[in-house]
């Protein structure tokens, strides 16, 4: 067997890129890259993470609840387990805040991190699922893929965490004491807080120390006041200020409610305010005599607030409250209420002001993010607004959102991943929402940060019948979930997807979501009911005589047995897609086959024809734009250039790679490249280079995928 022609990555001119240690988030901008880029990285781990709710900085009272919870936290009373604490009571109690302070405290104690989950126990769309719970905290560790299965990510996350030094985690506004149990953490000396409306009895029985909260006492209330708004004002009134703390009841929404009317009206009497609230009081007394305190005294303070609302504030808080969204931005608030982008950030300030959102972060491409400080806010504004709705108004704000997420996306699909937008005609239609971001780098950012989101909207649409937005937008989503990778939402929407597409009967979309699902499938491991995807799709692409997508059938096929190891299965389903692609002059979708016709023909010991295919395909690709896939056809071909016995072409391929990895963010890709080098080296017998090559390789898998980690630690055994 002969060794490939050239001993560099590609015939073409090789040019040399480099970048020198000390720069931290390394970013290269090009069209694409040809021959060797060198990046020196300053090798940083990521510090643990630290999340969580604010605490309130007009912070009073709660003393004898902290001594008592700190008690049980000394580490002279610290159990060899998980400890467990339920804070429990009515909502605007405060139990989230107090549950932050003691997250603040005990920063020192935990030096594993602290993780936060709001479980939506009162929304009315229904509690987060222990599934989705378990996915938000594994990323906060694991940016690599997940499995889909809840049993699966039950075991991850008690894997994950078994070895890290003690961490605490917040479960805040939960609503089922079994999902508690689902979600603490492996290992020992961990901290579990849970808040929650309802004593979870049940939670003693694993050790778990319950306590209620109730409101602040009269002159922690008053300190509270007097903080925020000043000892004079209220001096000057002390009968009314006395009525408006009565009035509060020690209640800390209610009574942060007040200081926001206070601090908007500083020439405004007291004594207002206070015939205000009574007003109030009399007509929620009238409109719902069924609503027990504190509820009432919330509901109180909220019907005073939202009267004092300018009047596009009060559409927007109207509007938003209707979408089951965690953050809010202005281009969101835009869309909804039809305001120019300074009017929804005039309307966004005078929420916050009013204390109806708080500023969640400042984002580079989304600008300020709001969320809500309670589900019991939120439940309100989306109260008020099926109220004083027209006939299908609470739909049509839903669809509002639904087609500025496909704005958006679609945008974003165009700039990251052209060929995939450009698959399915029809796929973008015009929208009036103004650019969010015009560059690939602000578009992932904005993906990144709004998926959530974008997700919770998907589902929304689905619920509510919105068929045909709802597949597009999951369509559009492709470059995110090809980066992120979080399989258990990739497939739980592409099969609402797929049950939105064929209610609008539209075959040419029904194929490529059916294809986009089994991809899903087959990265959670799914591999026979990905098959069953991808059949389908070629029966359907067959019947409608659509060769694209019998070339990409065929194609995916071909890789899911690939990935099965079953390589001579796959290649008639691989040599027929390169045909099919061949003929209607898809040469990317050639290029791509040829990737996986190359392994295959690796594991056949034809090295020659394997490095024909691999070099062929990155020529193509790189010709496409398509930086990612090039990158991995030039990977493939350095791993057969070793096995033909090519030492020095294959790790210089291999490390060029690597570096081009770096540069598209591909962190898998890039720990694969350094594994294979590890390879080589042991091969070589070079047994400390190869050592360390498997620790770096462990150290960025570790950060990915636990399966991968494991794989290297018994590399590194052996090698020992």
């Amino acid at each position: 067997m002969t060794s490939p022609q050239a001993s560099t990555p590609s015939n073409r001119t090789t040019t040399v890129n480099s970048l020198h240690e000390g720069i931290v988030n390394t970013s290269v901008q090009a069209g694409h890259i040809t021959g060797g880029v060198t990046i020196h990285e300053a090798r940083f781990d990521p510090p643990p993470p630290f999340q969580g709710p604010q605490v309130p900085p007009a912070w009073v009272d709660r003393d004898a609840e902290l001594r008592s919870l700190y008690q049980l936290l000394d580490p002279p009373q610290r159990t060899a387990g998980i400890q467990i604490i339920s804070l429990h009571g009515p909502h605007g109690i405060g139990k989230s805040a107090l549950a932050a302070r003691i997250l603040k405290e005990l920063v020192g104690r935990y030096p594993g991190g602290q993780l936060y989950v709001d479980m939506r126990g009162s929304e009315p769309e229904g509690s987060r699922t222990a599934a989705n719970a378990l996915g938000q905290l594994l990323r906060a560790m694991w940016p690599g893929p997940l499995p889909a299965a809840e049993d699966e990510l039950v075991g991850w996350w008690r894997s994950v965490t078994a070895g890290r030094p003690p961490l605490c985690v917040l479960l805040d506004n939960v609503a089922d004491a079994a999902v508690v149990r689902r979600l603490l953490p492996g290992g020992t000396g961990h901290l579990v807080v849970a808040t929650s409306q309802s004593r979870f009895a049940e939670l003693a029985a694993d050790g778990a120390d319950l306590h209620e909260l109730g409101p602040l006492p009269p002159d922690a209330a008053r300190a509270y006041l007097t903080r925020c708004v000043g000892d004079e004002r209220l001096r000057a009134e002390p009968e009314p200020t006395s009525r408006l703390l009565s009035l509060a009841a020690g209640v800390p929404q209610a009574l942060r409610l007040t200081v926001g009317q206070l601090a908007q009206h500083p020439h405004r009497p007291v004594s207002s305010i206070v015939r205000a609230l009574l007003d109030s009081q009399r007509n929620v007394a009238a409109r719902r005599p069924s609503l027990r305190l504190p509820g009432a005294i919330v509901t109180t303070h909220l019907d005073t607030t939202y009267a004092d609302l300018p009047r596009g504030a009060a559409r927007s808080y109207r509007h938003l409250a209707l979408l089951p969204l965690d953050d809010i931005d202005v281009s969101l608030t835009s869309a909804l209420s039809g305001f120019g982008e300074e009017e929804a950030a005039s309307a966004l300030g005078a929420l916050a002001a009013a204390h109806l959102l708080e500023q969640a972060a400042q984002h580079e491409v989304r600008g300020a993010v709001y969320r809500w400080p309670s589900a019991e806010i939120r439940q309100y504004g989306r109260e008020r607004a099926l109220a004083e709705a027209t006939d299908g108004e609470a739909q049509e704000i839903l669809r509002r959102a639904l087609r500025w997420a496909l704005a958006a996306t679609a945008t974003a699909d165009a700039l990251i991943t052209p060929s995939h937008s450009k698959s399915l005609p029809g796929a973008r239609p015009q929208h009036d929402a103004p650019a969010i971001f015009t560059d690939r780098a602000s578009a992932m950012a904005w993906l990144k940060a709004a998926a959530d989101s974008v997700l919770a909207l998907i589902r929304a649409g689905h619920a509510a019948g919105e068929w045909d937005l709802t597949w597009r937008v999951s369509w559009s989503l492709w470059p995110w979930w090809r980066s992120d990778r979080r399989y258990s939402e990739w497939i739980e929407i592409h099969r609402l997807a797929l049950e939105a597409v064929r209610r609008c009967q539209d075959p040419a979309a029904e194929m490529r979501i059916l294809s986009t699902l089994g991809v899903g499938l087959r990265g959670a491991g799914e591999l026979d009911e990905a098959i069953g995807c991808f059949q389908q799709a070629r029966e359907m692409a067959d019947r409608e005589k659509d060769q694209y997508m019998v070339g990409q059938a065929l194609h995916e096929l071909g890789a899911t047995l690939v990935t099965a190891q079953r390589f001579q299965d796959a290649v008639p389903f691989l040599e027929q897609a390169s045909e099919v692609r061949l003929s209607i002059g898809y040469t990317r979708g050639v290029a791509l086959t040829n990737i996986l016709l190359g392994q295959v023909a690796s594991h056949n010991d034809d090295h020659e024809q394997a490095c024909r295919l691999f070099s062929n395909a990155r020529d193509a690709l790189l010709d496409m734009d398509d930086p990612h896939d090039a990158a991995r056809a030039l990977a493939w071909r350095g791993r057969v250039t070793a096995l033909v016995g090519d030492i020095s072409a294959a790790e210089t391929t291999l490390r060029t790679a690597h570096n081009e990895f770096v540069v598209v963010e591909a962190p898998s890709w890039a720990a694969r490249t350094i594994e294979w080098l590890g390879e080589i080296a042991e091969g070589d017998d070079r047994v400390e280079e190869a050592s360390a090559l498997y620790a770096e390789s462990l150290t960025r898998y570790e950060r990915l995928n636990p399966l991968d980690a494991e794989r290297l630690r018994q590399r590194l055994r052996a090698l020992a």
